[in-house]
């Protein structure tokens, strides 16, 4: 019986120490610690206990009083031991639901994250779209420029070569119209010429200096006009080639119609009409070659001789024109 009465001493001793212990534990928040001790502390319960038959059979006070000391401490532990079970579920439960509110945490913010990246991809499509786009405006507005500056270029091309035609079809018109005023002057010259030598050879005949002066003074107007004529025509813009030659027609005018030339009707008459071929062929010519056409050449100065010129160009084109009412000279009284 003292061998039941130590080994109940010693389980009560033992139990009381791992429910002090436990009870710390608990107090701590340690419950898996705390159920630990609690679990050793049952079980040597049991263990104890299961053996004490074998050593004790009963009827001490002492012994028994040990035995309902240690069953409350066992129902103590019990308790316990469901308390921290309570509070470890509780625990768990807490633990899951934080877990669980992590795990939405965590699927929230990578669904975020998922999200920004699919709209930085998204942002970088369209960078890279509104990029390539404006590469291709950039490319098609250089296009434009490039079709811009060749069109200018052709246009310019097409201007400069219809001025080169226009130019060179100027100079064929003016060539053409030189050859033709040329023709008709070189004519009227060879015309005028003609009466100079006849009457030159009829003076053989018939001697008088009166005559051959006139006739010398003719043949040297005739030379000055075809001197003056064949200047302008080479350069009919040049001032001074406009210069002389109005000059020289002013000169055969005066002589024709009020001049020594005017008392040989025939002489008068050829050098009128030499004079009307000339100044024909000449405002032909300049027509298109002087800005503001031929009259410009002759309105220069409207002087009264200028004015017969153009008188003398209406009424030999229309043929109103006489021979000066001049009688002939007697060349014989003269010598």
């Amino acid at each position: 019986m003292a061998k039941a009465q130590q080994v109940l001493s010693e389980l009560k001793s033992f139990m009381q120490e791992k429910i002090d212990s436990a009870q710390s534990r608990m107090d701590e928040g340690l419950h898996e610690d705390a159920l630990e001790l609690l679990v050793e502390a049952l079980d040597e319960h049991f263990r104890t206990m299961g053996g004490l038959s074998q050593i004790y059979r009963g009827g001490e006070a002492d012994v028994e009083q040990l035995k309902v000391d240690v069953r409350g401490l066992y129902e103590h532990a019990k308790g316990l031991q469901t308390t921290c079970q309570s509070a470890l579920a509780a625990e768990e439960e807490s633990h899951q639901q934080r877990e669980a509110l992590y795990e939405q945490a965590h699927l929230a913010a990578e669904e975020r994250r998922v999200a920004e990246e699919r709209e930085r991809a998204l942002a970088e499509e369209r960078r890279v779209a509104e990029e390539h786009e404006r590469a291709l405006a950039e490319e098609r507005r250089v296009a434009e420029e490039r079709e811009r500056t060749l069109a200018e270029e052709r246009r310019v091309a097409e201007e400069r070569r219809a001025v080169e035609e226009r130019r060179a079809a100027q100079e064929r018109e003016r060539t053409t119209a030189k050859e033709r005023a040329t023709t008709t002057i070189n004519k009227a010259f060879e015309e005028f010429q003609g009466v100079i030598f006849r009457g030159l050879a009829d003076n053989l005949s018939q001697p008088s200096q009166r005559k051959h002066d006139i006739y010398s003074a003719a043949q040297t107007l005739l030379n000055d006009l075809k001197l003056a004529t064949q200047t302008y025509l080479n350069d009919p813009l040049n001032p001074t080639a406009q210069t002389a030659f109005k000059a020289i027609c002013n000169d055969l005018i005066e002589q024709s119609l009020k001049g020594d030339i005017a008392k040989e009707p025939t002489l008068a008459q050829a050098c009128l009409k030499c004079l009307q071929e000339i100044v024909n062929a000449v405002v032909k010519y300049t027509v298109g070659l002087i800005p503001g056409g031929p009259q410009r050449m002759f309105a220069v100065a409207e002087t009264e001789t200028v004015k017969e010129l153009k008188a003398l160009q209406t009424k030999l084109n229309k043929g109103d024109l006489t021979a000066p009412d001049v009688e002939p000279e007697n060349f014989r009284q003269e010598l």
